[in-house]
């Protein structure tokens, strides 16, 4: 255990560099900064559409970049914001990002404005951790760091799959990616000698989900009423929360998270009046930190997957910089095979693409359990809004 001067020590570290990184957004003047106190500071950019539709999740994923920063960082760290909603302002954020000589970027989203961030930044001595997914950005400074829904999606699959459950419904938004995704399961699922008994697409309009969770709904008790059948079918979803909301009302309505398993990526978890059960991939970490109550504070009520991954974000960079920055030395730490643990899962980098290793996670009437694992994990609803 930390002895009380050690304790004193660390604290200390801790409250100057949250002190550095809350007052980042207030310095004008870069030049003459690089050095505070005669100690070396480690100038961080993150780049997001900070104006537009996206700016107010913008907004949270960058406080929640800061939250990560502040919990981990061992030196004086200064963040500064930058816009990236459109071609015009991402130009004039690089520019002045290069211009002062940043060490970090942190984003962009899309993959759009990620390949231009890597064509600027490229010979130069910036490191970029994008929240992209797009593999084909890496390189060995432009670090890919999205999360990636197909990957979750084949987890929990597989998951389902070894533990013999043998009939599955995709229920997917109509789309060509949608399209390629149920192709994949397809293979998936008939390779481990299972069934995917349905593939159901349906629209954006209210009435076109309401009709699809009907058919879906049709074709489950036709599998529940199999005798055959000893299990429960499996209903894989792939959607964002805006559409999950109106499908979960239907889902509701009839009565299909008791006669099915709903199961899908980490979007599947949302915030919604009344509990369904759910299956989905995620890590339950959150809750051995107070960080949902902190998050809160700062003005963000539900703790999404992409807020997890916006704090592990920066929680990986404060703990890998350390006490002084070095660049060689954070690029070797990014690329060794020891994962970082977050609150998105075990995250390790192969080609500078990130790897997470996820939990499956069981939603039942409101309560979180890791069902991935013999241990099993319990809290009470309300903590793990993941």
């Amino acid at each position: 255990m930390l002895n009380i001067k050690q304790k004193l020590i660390k604290f200390t570290l801790s409250f100057v560099a949250m002190l550095t990184i809350s007052a980042c957004d207030q310095i004008k003047d870069f030049s003459s900064l690089k050095n505070v106190m005669g100690k070396n500071v480690i100038d961080v950019a993150i780049l997001l559409p900070m104006s537009g539709p996206e700016a107010e999740l913008s907004k949270e994923y960058a406080q929640m970049i800061k939250i990560g920063l502040s919990d981990s960082a061992q030196s004086k760290i200064r963040v500064t914001t930058y816009d990236s909603s459109s071609e015009k302002k991402l130009t004039l954020s690089l520019d002045k990002i290069l211009e002062k000589g940043t060490d970090i970027i942190v984003g962009p989203i899309y993959s759009r404005a990620t390949k231009e961030v890597a064509k600027k930044v490229k010979g130069k001595g910036t490191i970029v951790l994008s929240l992209s997914n797009n593999p084909v950005l890496a390189d060995n400074q432009v670090f890919v760091y999205g999360h990636a829904p197909m990957r979750q999606l084949e987890k929990l699959t597989n998951h389902f799959l070894d533990n013999e459950y043998k009939n599955y419904i995709a229920l997917l938004p109509a789309g060509r990616y949608s399209s390629s995704v149920s192709k994949i399961l397809q293979s998936m699922i008939t390779s481990r000698d299972a069934t995917l008994a349905r593939i159901e697409f349906y629209g954006n309009a209210p009435e076109d989900i309401e009709r699809a969770i009907s058919v879906v709904s049709n074709n489950v008790d036709s599998l529940n009423e199999n005798a055959f059948n000893i299990k429960k079918p499996v209903i894989l979803i792939a959607d964002d929360a805006a559409t999950l909301e109106l499908m979960y009302g239907s889902v509701r309505k009839y009565n299909l998270d008791k006669k099915a398993i709903i199961a899908g990526d980490s979007r599947a978890d949302i915030d919604y009046s009344e509990p369904v059960d759910i299956t989905f991939t995620g890590s339950l970490n959150i809750t051995d930190t107070n960080l949902t109550m902190r998050s809160m504070k700062a003005g963000i009520s539900h703790i999404s997957f992409m807020h997890a991954v916006s704090y592990d974000a920066g929680k990986m960079l404060g703990t890998y910089i350390g006490q002084t920055y070095n660049k060689n030395r954070l690029l070797n730490r990014m690329n060794a095979a020891e994962p970082f643990i977050g609150i998105s899962g075990s995250i390790y980098f192969v080609d500078s693409i990130a790897q997470r290793n996820y939990d499956i996670i069981s939603k039942d009437n409101g309560k979180y359990i890791n069902i991935s694992k013999p241990a099993i994990h319990e809290h009470k609803p309300g903590l793990a809004d993941m």
